[in-house]
């Protein structure tokens, strides 16, 4: 940024800039054009540093102020999703933290439209249609929640993540500790690959129409292996972004209605032991249960795709349940 009146550099963004030890080594990690905690939920999908709006100008403007205010770096958004944004002290103004979690709502639609839009909203003294809480947040009736079709519209734009967790968590359904969320879809899915202690484990690998028992048990209460045309849902009405979680890289798939699944990579049987997996595979009813044709088509994701493919040969990988 130069200041016009003198041309004098006073603010540069080295975030896009990257260190390198004395062999030519990167020893920056920080992917080009993101800086974690300042940049927002779209940034983080395929292609999604390529292009921007004002909303996600403003996030980082949000997160800035954040900053500025705590001394702290602001959150990753995966962690706003489950907590919200840290608290302020209480000598900063309800009106001020208002605006900063306006500003950085995980739907960029749900952002002020413009930068004149946010520094109204930090300099207006009341709202009269907004109801603050202790913490400046906007209040919500859960009934208003349930009502929306949108995890996140309501009569106010902001919800309290509390609401938001307490309400998700109520409407999923548990089957021996695997957990069955409403993305809002045809079919509930499963946080988790059948097998796996954690949505980061890979799970148990099944070999084609060979020692299906365990996934048969979950047959009787109604959990099946995803047919193609619900992997074709997911991907055609989820929003798929890719990043790592404690150390694993996969896609967390956001439903229509906000909620959300996480699908680690995997590999199959035939990396596991690899130091480094970079793609995840994951069975189709049609291909698990065919008795009488080899390979068939699979859903293969990795950090740059997610879609359904075919393979010649057999292969031995995860399973992810859906509940109808």
């Amino acid at each position: 940024m130069v200041r016009e009146s003198d041309g004098e550099p006073i603010l540069i963004d080295f975030g896009l800039s990257k260190q390198y030890d004395s062999s030519g080594g990167q020893t920056s990690t920080t992917p080009v054009g993101i800086s974690h905690g300042f940049a927002p939920i779209e940034q983080y999908r395929p292609g999604g540093v390529a292009s921007f709006t004002p909303q996600t100008d403003i996030y980082a403007l949000g997160a800035t102020l954040l900053n500025l205010i705590s001394g702290n770096v602001p959150p990753h958004y995966s962690e706003i999703l489950e907590g919200g944004l840290p608290k302020l002290p209480s000598a900063v103004s309800k009106q001020c933290i208002a605006a900063i979690g306006h500003a950085m709502e995980i739907k960029k639609n749900k952002r002020p439209g413009s930068v004149g839009e946010f520094i109204s909203e930090l300099t207006k003294e009341t709202h009269p249609d907004i109801d603050l809480d202790v913490d400046g947040h906007r209040k919500i009736e859960i009934k208003d929640y349930i009502q929306s079709n949108d995890v996140r519209a309501s009569a106010e734009d902001t919800v309290l993540m509390d609401v938001i967790a307490k309400n998700m968590v109520s409407d999923n359904v548990i089957i021996d500790q695997i957990e069955f969320v409403d993305l809002g879809l045809s079919v509930r899915w499963a946080d988790r690959n059948i097998g796996a202690m954690g949505i980061e484990d890979t799970g148990t690998c099944f070999a084609k129409s060979i020692d299906l028992n365990e996934i048969y048990q979950y047959n009787t209460q109604g959990a099946i292996v995803p047919q193609l045309k619900l992997f074709e849902e997911l991907i055609i009405k989820c929003n798929w972004y890719w990043y790592s979680v404690n150390g694993s890289m996969g896609y967390t798939v956001v439903g229509p209605n906000g909620n959300s699944i996480r699908l680690p990579v995997t590999g199959d049987a035939d990396n596991l032991r690899a130091s480094i997996v970079t793609f995840g595979l994951l069975w189709t009813n049609e291909a698990l249960l065919n008795h009488w044709r080899s390979g068939g088509c699979l859903f293969y994701y990795n950090n740059v795709s997610y879609k359904l493919t075919n393979y010649i040969t057999n292969r031995i990988c995860p399973v992810r349940l859906v509940l109808r």
